[in-house]
């Protein structure tokens, strides 16, 4: 049986039986044809080979039998499967996963005490200002462009702060 037929009767392509005899899968044999070489696959080869793929393709069962309940979102279902293994880390994953997307609390003012730079908005955050005026007084305040936005030092925001 030549490539083309092999490959019809496994229900692959040709390249991918090119794949499977290259790997060493199945076997082929050189012949000599009327205008040069010609691969050949045995039938019972083919055939054998066929059961083999046949048993690794075949639908497989889920070790975990889904909690089915119509109420529950898709996350609730995975949380009470996690606690009726009483499986802790698998409980805290769960939790970490449903935050994640979810927006952050803003930078309290002590957090923004902290830090060297800041955002306009985290200026006027800190200063009680609008945002209208810290971005009207960006001169003064020797704001820079970094990144995608104006940046500033928080001391001199301190400063002339202080100077209104």
């Amino acid at each position: 049986m030549n490539k083309q037929e092999a490959a019809d009767a496994l229900k692959i392509t040709v390249r991918t039986l090119q794949r499977y005899t290259a790997q060493g899968k199945i076997s082929s044999r050189q012949e000599r044809g009327k205008t040069g070489m010609v691969t050949v696959y045995d039938p019972d080869e083919v055939e054998r080979f066929k059961r083999e793929l046949e048993g690794t393709t075949g639908y497989v069962r889920p070790s975990v039998t889904p909690v089915t309940d119509n109420n529950a979102s898709p996350g609730e279902t995975a949380l009470t499967l996690a606690r009726s293994g009483n499986s802790p880390a698998l409980i805290e994953l769960i939790d970490a996963l449903r935050t994640v997307g979810q927006p952050t609390a803003p930078d309290s003012i002590s957090d923004l005490a902290q830090k060297l730079v800041l955002t306009e908005k985290e200026a006027a955050r800190y200063s009680g200002l609008p945002l209208v005026e810290i971005k009207a007084a960006r001169k003064q305040l020797k704001s820079r462009i970094i990144g995608r936005g104006y940046k500033l030092k928080r001391e001199a925001l301190e400063a002339w702060v202080k100077r209104l």
